[in-house]
Protein backbone atom coordinates (compact mmCIF):
# COMPACT_ATOMS: atom_id res chain seq x y z
CA UNK A 1 0.00 0.00 0.00
CA UNK A 2 1.04 3.57 -0.52
CA UNK A 3 0.46 6.85 1.31
CA UNK A 4 -0.99 9.97 -0.29
CA UNK A 5 2.36 11.75 0.09
CA UNK A 6 3.73 9.60 -2.76
CA UNK A 7 1.43 11.18 -5.36
CA UNK A 8 3.55 14.10 -6.52
CA UNK A 9 4.59 15.22 -9.98
CA UNK A 10 7.81 16.82 -11.20
CA UNK A 11 6.06 20.16 -11.52
CA UNK A 12 5.12 20.07 -7.82
CA UNK A 13 8.58 19.52 -6.31
CA UNK A 14 12.03 20.99 -6.70
CA UNK A 15 14.59 18.53 -8.04
CA UNK A 16 16.77 17.44 -5.10
CA UNK A 17 20.24 18.95 -5.43
CA UNK A 18 22.04 15.62 -4.95
CA UNK A 19 20.37 14.03 -7.97
CA UNK A 20 22.69 13.89 -10.98
CA UNK A 21 21.61 15.49 -14.27
CA UNK A 22 20.40 13.49 -17.23
CA UNK A 23 18.28 10.36 -17.38
CA UNK A 24 17.86 8.57 -14.06
CA UNK A 25 17.20 4.92 -13.32
CA UNK A 26 16.38 4.80 -9.64
CA UNK A 27 16.09 2.27 -6.86
CA UNK A 28 14.75 2.89 -3.35
CA UNK A 29 15.16 0.32 -0.61
CA UNK A 30 17.62 -1.89 1.20
CA UNK A 31 20.67 -2.85 -0.82
CA UNK A 32 21.03 -6.39 0.53
CA UNK A 33 22.11 -9.44 -1.45
CA UNK A 34 19.06 -11.51 -0.55
CA UNK A 35 16.72 -9.03 -2.26
CA UNK A 36 18.96 -7.01 -4.61
CA UNK A 37 20.77 -8.84 -7.41
CA UNK A 38 24.25 -7.30 -7.33
CA UNK A 39 25.49 -9.16 -10.41
CA UNK A 40 22.49 -8.23 -12.56
CA UNK A 41 22.71 -4.60 -11.44
CA UNK A 42 26.41 -4.27 -12.27
CA UNK A 43 25.82 -5.77 -15.72
CA UNK A 44 22.94 -3.36 -16.30
CA UNK A 45 24.96 -0.32 -15.22
CA UNK A 46 27.78 -1.34 -17.57
CA UNK A 47 25.30 -1.78 -20.46
CA UNK A 48 24.04 1.80 -20.06
CA UNK A 49 27.09 4.00 -19.32
CA UNK A 50 25.28 7.20 -20.36
CA UNK A 51 22.49 6.70 -17.82
CA UNK A 52 22.72 7.70 -14.16
CA UNK A 53 21.77 4.96 -11.70
CA UNK A 54 20.61 6.36 -8.35
CA UNK A 55 20.26 4.24 -5.21
CA UNK A 56 18.48 5.55 -2.13
CA UNK A 57 18.48 3.31 0.90
CA UNK A 58 20.46 1.49 3.50
CA UNK A 59 23.34 -0.76 2.60
CA UNK A 60 23.16 -4.29 3.99
CA UNK A 61 19.92 -3.93 5.96
CA UNK A 62 18.96 -7.28 7.49
CA UNK A 63 22.25 -8.83 6.50
CA UNK A 64 25.40 -9.42 8.56
CA UNK A 65 28.87 -8.97 7.11
CA UNK A 66 27.84 -7.85 3.65
CA UNK A 67 30.63 -6.60 1.39
CA UNK A 68 30.32 -3.28 -0.39
CA UNK A 69 28.78 -3.96 -3.83
CA UNK A 70 31.41 -3.78 -6.56
CA UNK A 71 29.24 -1.53 -8.73
CA UNK A 72 29.64 1.46 -6.40
CA UNK A 73 32.94 2.26 -8.11
CA UNK A 74 31.30 2.84 -11.50
CA UNK A 75 31.02 6.52 -12.52
CA UNK A 76 27.31 6.37 -13.37
CA UNK A 77 26.25 4.88 -10.00
CA UNK A 78 25.17 7.41 -7.37
CA UNK A 79 24.55 5.96 -3.90
CA UNK A 80 22.71 8.65 -1.93
CA UNK A 81 22.16 6.59 1.23
CA UNK A 82 19.00 6.63 3.33
CA UNK A 83 16.63 9.59 3.09
CA UNK A 84 13.73 10.62 5.36
CA UNK A 85 10.52 8.94 4.15
CA UNK A 86 8.90 12.34 3.60
CA UNK A 87 11.64 13.27 1.07
CA UNK A 88 11.68 10.02 -0.90
CA UNK A 89 8.73 10.92 -3.19
CA UNK A 90 10.62 14.09 -4.23
CA UNK A 91 13.39 11.84 -5.54
CA UNK A 92 11.17 9.18 -7.10
CA UNK A 93 9.20 11.70 -9.12
CA UNK A 94 12.46 12.53 -10.93
CA UNK A 95 13.19 8.89 -11.80
CA UNK A 96 12.69 8.24 -15.49
CA UNK A 97 12.69 4.54 -14.69
CA UNK A 98 12.46 2.78 -11.33
CA UNK A 99 13.90 -0.71 -11.03
CA UNK A 100 13.32 -3.80 -8.94
CA UNK A 101 16.46 -5.87 -9.67
CA UNK A 102 15.54 -8.68 -7.30
CA UNK A 103 17.07 -12.15 -7.33
CA UNK A 104 14.48 -14.90 -7.55
CA UNK A 105 14.84 -16.83 -4.31
CA UNK A 106 12.80 -18.10 -1.39
CA UNK A 107 12.61 -14.64 0.19
CA UNK A 108 11.58 -12.72 -2.94
CA UNK A 109 9.05 -15.39 -3.94
CA UNK A 110 7.20 -14.61 -0.69
CA UNK A 111 7.51 -10.80 -0.71
CA UNK A 112 5.52 -7.97 -2.19
CA UNK A 113 7.72 -4.92 -2.76
CA UNK A 114 5.67 -2.02 -1.40
CA UNK A 115 7.95 0.37 -3.29
CA UNK A 116 6.25 -0.92 -6.45
CA UNK A 117 3.13 1.15 -5.72
CA UNK A 118 5.28 4.09 -4.57
CA UNK A 119 7.14 4.05 -7.90
CA UNK A 120 3.82 3.97 -9.77
CA UNK A 121 2.40 6.80 -7.64
CA UNK A 122 5.39 8.95 -8.60
CA UNK A 123 4.69 8.30 -12.29
CA UNK A 124 7.88 6.30 -12.85
CA UNK A 125 8.09 3.45 -15.32
CA UNK A 126 8.83 0.25 -13.39
CA UNK A 127 11.15 -2.43 -14.76
CA UNK A 128 11.38 -5.54 -12.58
CA UNK A 129 12.52 -9.10 -12.49
CA UNK A 130 9.53 -11.44 -12.72
CA UNK A 131 8.44 -11.36 -9.10
CA UNK A 132 5.38 -13.57 -8.65
CA UNK A 133 3.68 -10.99 -6.45
CA UNK A 134 3.55 -8.31 -9.16
CA UNK A 135 2.85 -10.48 -12.22
CA UNK A 136 -0.79 -9.41 -12.04
CA UNK A 137 0.33 -5.84 -12.80
CA UNK A 138 1.83 -6.57 -16.22
CA UNK A 139 -0.32 -3.82 -17.74
CA UNK A 140 1.64 -1.16 -15.79
CA UNK A 141 5.04 -2.82 -15.22
CA UNK A 142 7.79 -3.97 -17.57
CA UNK A 143 9.48 -7.31 -16.85
CA UNK A 144 12.97 -8.54 -17.63
CA UNK A 145 14.80 -11.83 -17.13
CA UNK A 146 18.36 -10.58 -17.64
CA UNK A 147 20.48 -7.44 -17.60
CA UNK A 148 20.20 -7.30 -21.40
CA UNK A 149 16.38 -7.32 -21.18
CA UNK A 150 16.46 -4.69 -18.42
CA UNK A 151 18.63 -2.58 -20.70
CA UNK A 152 16.27 -3.00 -23.66
CA UNK A 153 13.23 -2.02 -21.59
CA UNK A 154 15.02 1.01 -20.11
CA UNK A 155 16.26 2.20 -23.51
CA UNK A 156 12.73 1.98 -24.95
CA UNK A 157 11.30 3.97 -22.06
CA UNK A 158 14.02 6.62 -22.23
CA UNK A 159 13.54 6.94 -25.99
CA UNK A 160 9.74 6.96 -26.06
CA UNK A 161 8.52 7.85 -22.58
CA UNK A 162 6.33 5.80 -20.29
CA UNK A 163 3.03 5.00 -22.02
CA UNK A 164 1.84 3.29 -18.83
CA UNK A 165 2.36 6.24 -16.46
CA UNK A 166 -1.28 7.33 -16.10
CA UNK A 167 -2.51 3.75 -15.69
CA UNK A 168 0.23 3.18 -13.10
CA UNK A 169 -0.87 6.18 -11.04
CA UNK A 170 -4.48 4.90 -11.20
CA UNK A 171 -3.39 1.45 -9.96
CA UNK A 172 -1.40 3.05 -7.14
CA UNK A 173 -4.50 5.05 -6.10
CA UNK A 174 -6.39 1.77 -5.75
CA UNK A 175 -3.74 0.62 -3.27
CA UNK A 176 -3.46 3.55 -0.88
CA UNK A 177 -3.95 2.95 2.82
CA UNK A 178 -7.21 4.90 2.64
CA UNK A 179 -8.66 3.05 -0.37
CA UNK A 180 -7.70 -0.40 0.95
CA UNK A 181 -9.12 0.41 4.40
CA UNK A 182 -12.37 1.64 2.84
CA UNK A 183 -12.61 -1.57 0.77
CA UNK A 184 -12.13 -3.72 3.90
CA UNK A 185 -14.79 -1.76 5.78
CA UNK A 186 -17.23 -2.21 2.86
CA UNK A 187 -16.45 -5.93 2.82
CA UNK A 188 -17.14 -6.35 6.52
CA UNK A 189 -20.34 -4.30 6.29
CA UNK A 190 -21.62 -6.73 3.63
CA UNK A 191 -20.72 -9.94 5.48
CA UNK A 192 -23.77 -11.77 6.75
CA UNK A 193 -23.75 -12.25 10.48
CA UNK A 194 -24.42 -15.80 11.77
Amino acid sequence: MVGDECFVSRSEVVRPVDLPPGPIVGFVGAVSEYKFDFTLYRQLVELLPGVNFVIIGKLGEGQIGQELPDFFDLPNVHFLGPKPYSEVPHYMTHFDVAVLPCPLNEYTRAMFPMKFFEYLAAGAAVVSTRLESIQAFSDVAFFADSAAQFGEQIRKILDSGNPRAAAGVDIAREHTYQSRTAAMIRHFENVDQP
